[in-house]
Formats: C-alpha cells, sequence, structure tokens
C-alpha cells in the first residue's frame, strides 16, 4: 500500500511528494465536532485550522503522514499539537518564510532540503535527482493544461459554473499526477456555457473554500464570477518553470522553491511593506476578467487577510471596483446575511450602469 501525505496548504511541494512514490491528499477542513480541535487549540483560533485538525484525528489511515505547511501563528499552533500527540514519525512540518525574496529563497530550499531527508529516513527511498526532474517536468505539463481551465472561467464561465471549476481543481489536485493528465481533456471537454449577459461579472478572491454553497449564492444574486483567486484555486498547480536535467538535487529544489513562493501571493507572504504586492495582484486579476466588481470571503480570525483588509478596500475603491467582504467559518454553517448581502452588492453594481 503506497503511504500518503495529508496536508492543507497550497504550498506543499506536491512534486516532491510524486519523486518518492507517495501519494498525496489535500484535507477540506472539516467543522462538524468542534470539541475535536477545541481540547487543543483556543477557540479564538482560525476556523480552518481547527477544521483540518478534526480531518487529522478523524482520518483512517495511520500510516499516512500529515505535512504542516507553517504560514502563519495558528498554523505553528497546530503543529505543536500535532508533535506533542502523534510525534515526528507522523508529522512533516515546512516553514514558510515571512517574505518571498532571496534571502526567503534560501531559507525555504534549505527547509525542503531537509524535508527531502526526512522522507528519505521514513521511506527508506533515496530522492535521486532523475525522479525529481521528471516528477517536476509532470507538475508543469499539468499546470500548463490547467491554464485552459482558468481561460474558460474568466472569459465565459464553465458549464457547472465556479464550483463546479473547483471541484475539478480539487479532484485533480487528489489524483496521481500521471493520472491527472491522463483525464484532463475529458474535465475540460465540456463546451462552456456563455455567460448571461444580465448577470455582472465579479473576481471572486480570498481564503480556501471548502463548502460550494458559497459559490451557488453568487450565483443565486445574479453574479458571474469571471475570476477565481481563493488559494485552494489555481495555487496549488502554478509550478511551471525551466528546467534543466543536468541540474543536482538540491539545485532542483532551489529551482522549485523559487518557483513555489513565485506563486499567486499569499498574505502570509506579503507582510509589512510586502502587502502592495497583493493587493496589486488581485487588483490585476479582477481587470484581467473584466470584472465590474470584487468578493472578498475570508474567515473568522484569519489575521493574514484580516489584516490587508483595509487595504484591499482602499485599493478596490481608488480603482473604481466596488468590493464586497464576507467573513465567516470554514464549516457547514454560512453566515446567515451572505444571501442578503450578495443580493444588495449585485444590485448596486447593477444601479451603476456596469451590468
Amino acid at each position: 500500500m503506497v503511504m500518503a501525505v495529508l496536508y492543507a496548504c497550497s504550498f506543499a511541494p506536491l512534486a516532491l511528494f510524486d519523486a518518492f512514490g507517495l501519494t498525496s491528499r489535500r484535507l477540506v477542513p472539516s467543522a462538524k465536532d468542534p470539541a475535536v480541535a477545541g481540547g487543543m487549540l483556543h477557540d479564538n483560533l482560525c476556523g480552518h485550522v481547527k477544521g483540518v485538525l478534526e480531518r487529522i484525528f478523524s482520518w483512517p489511515d495511520p500510516q499516512d503522514l500529515f505535512l504542516v505547511v507553517v504560514s502563519c501563528d495558528a498554523m505553528r499552533r497546530m503543529a505543536d499539537a500535532l508533535l506533542e500527540t502523534w510525534g515526528p514519525a507522523r508529522v512533516l512540518v515546512l516553514d514558510l518564510p515571512v517574505c518571498p525574496d532571496e534571502e526567503g529563497m534560501r531559507y525555504f530550499a534549505a527547509s525542503l532540503i531537509k524535508l527531502g531527508q526526512r522522507l528519505t529516513e521514513l521511506t527508506g527511498r533515496p530522492l535521486h535527482a532523475h525522479a525529481l526532474y521528471r516528477s517536476l517536468a509532470l507538475r508543469n505539463e499539468l499546470a500548463e493544461h490547467l491554464e485552459r481551465l482558468r481561460g474558460q472561467v474568466h472569459t465565459e464561465g464553465v458549464r457547472t459554473g465556479p464550483a463546479g471549476a473547483m471541484n475539478v481543481l480539487r479532484e485533480l489536485t487528489d489524483l496521481p499526477v500521471g493520472e491527472a493528465l491522463e483525464r484532463i481533456d475529458a474535465f475540460l471537454a465540456p463546451p462552456p456555457l456563455p455567460r448571461d449577459p444580465n448577470t455582472v461579472p465579479v473576481y471572486l478572491f480570498g481564503t480556501i473554500q471548502p463548502d460550494p454553497r458559497y459559490f451557488d449564492l453568487v450565483v443565486e444574486a445574479g453574479l458571474a464570477v469571471t475570476g477565481l483567486g481563493t488559494c485552494d484555486a489555481y495555487r496549488p498547480h502554478e509550478v511551471a518553470f525551466a528546467l534543466a536535467p543536468e541540474l543536482s538535487t538540491p539545485a532542483l529544489l532551489e529551482a522549485y522553491a523559487s518557483a513555489l513562493l513565485g506563486r499567486s501571493p499569499c498574505p502570509t507572504l506579503c507582510r509589512c511593506e510586502r502587502s502592495s504586492t497583493l493587493v496589486a495582484h488581485h487588483l490585476a486579476a479582477a481587470h484581467a476578467c473584466s470584472a465590474r466588481g470584487a468578493v472578498l470571503l475570508t474567515l473568522k480570525y484569519c489575521d493574514p487577510y484580516l489584516a490587508k483588509v483595509p487595504e484591499l478596500r482602499r485599493a478596490f475603491q481608488e480603482a473604481n471596483c466596488p468590493l464586497l467582504v464576507l467573513e465567516g467559518e470554514a464549516g457547514p454553517n454560512l453566515p446567515g446575511q451572505a444571501r442578503t448581502r450578495l443580493q444588495a452588492f449585485a444590485e448596486l453594481l447593477t444601479a451603476r450602469g456596469v451590468a
């Protein structure tokens, strides 16, 4: 039986797991039993982290490994709780740097090298440069194919709407990369439907959204999602970069670290003076998909994103692009006013003459 690595962050180095012959599974947060996380973490902590912890403790296979990408204080607390409970035999920890600059890249590359060494200890398999090169090449190929899906969403919307696009992305993420490449054409074969001219195009971005009903509410309100910028949308597949087969294993991991940190900006990597990078990225993405407004979905107690909200509001206002911020929990209970606020937002955009 092939050992799996469970993860919950789009910066997880999936190609590294592929090179070891491991499968990878993304954990979608659960919130069915808050007492599971409540016994280990403070209640006023990010619901995403608590939901991931709940999923981990309900995972059926005791042989699988858990990777915690430490991107914020809440993730660090979860890593500490897991290490205390399970021990280092099943828990892998990967630290993200504070900033994706040259120093941060070197730090992250060293972290990937240490992670590779740890996987060698746990699996008994060495990490060969040719295996890593092949894994990176396959992930590159998958990233290029998924640009087609991004294009469909941005121009016309996929046949099953934004929720369908997210389901496709999540299913492909959980498949072995070779199988994902074999099935990619079947996923993208149905032609997209033209966008209803009576709907208002919007850009949807923010944190991970485990509940597809958020997307349904957006559509029901008369809004058309022409751009997706949530952290679990395309970022896990933004790997494509130039490869040279003669590179050594450390050199390949350095190139991989640089590519991972060069993905769509994450609020945890855009602190202080670098927060303008995140704001500029989302403004450009909204403009690229011809959005007339934007909807930010974030979670309660998600400090990295909530700290950026004032700057995001100001920037979108200056760009004459209305922004709606919806703050909720990572669970089955949607904010009670979400539907009303989305409908009011659609009416606002229509009244501005931008429908």
